[in-house]
């Protein structure tokens, strides 16, 4: 698949582009082994056709291990024609044709390449996250260097961190290749292996001398800030729909970093370009809509409550390149509080593995009844909506709690916005949310939404848009069209 599908309109109209520094030469066409012409590719060294060197190379997982050890064939040809395309990129941003046409051949032929597999041939947990992760942000990068530089917006804002991105990112791409040239047997007749170590030698940062894994750590790093940046000041400026595809995306792919894999962070970028996904059904089953109602049961209890999971309940955070989370103070007694009176249940705009490993560890007494996750949501612009209509739940029973207002904007009158917690011991909203709750329940209310409007309206003073409601208190004995 290729980004030329979007576009095809736009690049067929482009005249074709005067000679280059970059010369023409032979690169592999597909898994057949053809061989095709295209610009913008390095020269390989000529040889005689008996002295050609190979092009793929053995690499054994654990060479130490011989009875145990694995196999995998990388081509290093491929290497070379990937670092070529993003050191291009860098100083030729405004070469449209040139630069589009890069960007094309760098994800075309990382599409069904071993190096989206280059975590397997390690066994450090931290050293296959990184290689993992390097190749995740290159496509990020890519996919972001395309668009700019194919709707023509490259300013001199815009393009100088572009630039500064695809210089992360190319370094990143180098460290990662120190990482694999000592795992090839030893050939000094490699051709490919020498002029990847002199790629090594000549193009190395000046702080890019030592180790590939300290170097792939340090870029990995620089590079999701620059991403993260674009998204922030210029992504959201754009009102043009594949943008704001490709934003949503990058947040579901960042969001899921430690456990999403490259095929499926390239799925959902590809998704978001309007790119055919058809024939990658198993890669599509995580985010096809459920159809309502999404709680089929009866209600377990007569008012149902629905809590979103980060920043409300739990903070994700990573520590020595691990995922992590703190949970907030006061949640399991607020879970053990409210199940006696509600049915409880948990949504998230999060992808499923990434929830569950978190849920399995906070709810081990079972207090949750049911999970929703992103395919349950709605999105819209930036946000994904909780649409509870969906639910199957009567609306005068419903409660949502989430830290991100514009996330039930569809039932603003069922919602409290909760304080974001990132990492205060002494927060307290849950255990003050829980009193107010069980209040509700205990009055047996018949529309939870006229008790919600008198909780906003005594606590209108510590109510904003970033902060939410900080000491929630609610008196319902002094609002009769509450308890009627």
């Amino acid at each position: 698949m290729s980004f030329r599908k979007i576009y095809s309109a736009q690049i067929n109209s482009v005249t074709p582009a005067k000679s280059s520094s970059r010369n023409q030469t032979p690169k592999r066409g597909n898994s057949k082994g053809e061989i095709k012409k295209k610009e913008l590719v390095p020269n390989p060294p000529s040889y005689p056709k008996s002295e050609v060197p190979k092009r793929r190379f053995l690499i054994k997982e654990n060479p130490e291990n011989k009875e145990n050890s694995k196999t995998f064939m990388i081509n290093l040809e491929d290497l070379i024609i990937l670092e070529e395309d993003l050191y291009f990129l860098i100083e030729n941003l405004r070469m449209a044709p040139d630069a589009v046409r890069a960007c094309e051949e760098w994800w075309d032929l990382t599409a069904d390449n071993t190096l989206n597999q280059i975590d397997l041939l390690y066994r450090d947990l931290k050293v296959k996250r990184l290689t993992k992760q390097a190749l995740i942000f290159e496509a990020m990068g890519i996919a972001l260097t395309h668009y700019f530089i194919n709707e023509g917006i490259t300013q001199n804002e815009q393009s100088t961190i572009l630039k500064a991105l695809l210089f992360d990112l190319h370094q990143g791409f180098i460290a990662l290749i120190k990482l694999i040239l000592p795992r090839i047997s030893d050939d000094s007749t490699n051709m490919w292996a020498m002029k990847l170590n002199e790629i090594i030698t000549l193009k190395s940062g000046l702080s890019g001398k030592g180790k590939g894994e300290k170097e792939l750590k340090k870029y990995n790093s620089l590079s999701v800030k620059l991403i993260k940046q674009i998204c922030r000041s210029y992504i959201g400026r754009i009102e043009d729909r594949t943008m704001k595809n490709l934003k949503l995306a990058f947040m579901q792919i960042l969001q899921n970093i430690e456990k999403i894999s490259i095929f499926r962070a390239r799925f959902l970028i590809e998704r978001a370009f309007g790119i055919d996904t058809s024939d990658l059904p198993a890669l599509n089953t995580e985010n096809q809509r459920v159809s309502p109602p999404y709680l089929r049961n009866p209600p377990t209890k007569v008012f149902t409550l629905v809590l979103d999971l980060d920043e409300t309940l739990i903070h994700y955070f990573e520590l020595e390149d691990k995922g992590h989370f703190a949970v907030r103070p006061h949640t399991l007694e607020f879970l053990r509080r409210v199940s006696v009176y509600y049915e409880i249940i948990i949504f998230t705009a999060s992808i499923s593995e990434y929830a569950d490993w978190i849920l399995d560890e906070i709810d081990k007494e079972k207090h949750i009844n049911a999970r929703l996750y992103r395919q349950h949501a709605v999105p819209a612009g930036l946000h994904f909506v909780k649409d509870l209509t969906l639910l199957g739940r009567d609306l005068k029973k419903v409660i949502i709690i989430d830290n991100v207002a514009e996330n039930f904007q569809l039932q603003p009158m069922n919602g409290i916005q909760i304080r974001t917690w990132i990492n205060d011991p002494n927060d307290c909203a849950l255990e003050e949310l829980a009193t107010v709750l069980e209040e509700i329940a205990k009055k047996q209310v018949p529309d939870v939404r006229e008790a919600l409007k008198q909780l906003r309206d005594q606590m209108i003073e510590q109510i904003s848009h970033s902060q939410g409601i900080k000491n929630p208190q609610l008196k319902l004995e002094n609002s009769k069209d509450v308890l009627e």
